[in-house]
């Protein structure tokens, strides 16, 4: 278990596919890491900002995002099962093929979204933005 208490601004160069479960990270400057692959699951983002970030194929399973910054992040093919997403900020991320099936969605809609999750909990779909700001980008709203 690795666990690292986050006093002042943390920055990641460069952590591709890195062991990285269970970590503390609440409220972390990650804007722009290189997260490909890192095994996150299990750790405590909450608060963190992880704008433009890159977590292609990351497994973030049991990790807790809530009231993070994911805007403009890449997410496809990330892993959020039973991840806490709650009051996260997904404007303009890509979650193309991403699995959200388990995960605790937030509870505005997630819009502006580039490409949809390949799997969503029961109770919500992925569909496009017509009627919103980004109407070439798609959204997750509740059914």
């Amino acid at each position: 278990v690795i666990a690292i208490a986050i006093h002042k601004e943390l920055s990641i160069d460069e952590v591709t596919g890195g062991d990285l479960s269970t970590i503390y990270l609440a409220g972390a400057n990650l804007g722009d890491a290189d997260l490909r692959g890192a095994n996150l699951g299990g750790a405590n983002l909450a608060g963190a900002y992880l704008s433009n970030a890159d977590l292609f194929n990351a497994n973030l399973s049991g990790a807790n995002l809530d009231g993070a910054i994911l805007s403009g992040a890449d997410l496809g093919g990330a892993d959020f099962f039973g991840a806490d997403l709650f009051g996260a900020d997904f404007f303009n991320a890509n979650l193309s093929g991403a699995y959200l099936g388990g995960a605790i969605l937030p509870d505005a809609p997630m819009i502006c979204l580039n490409g949809c999750p390949s799997s969503l909990p029961s109770g919500y779909t992925c569909e496009p933005d017509v009627d919103g700001p980004c109407p070439d980008r798609n959204r997750i709203v509740p059914e």
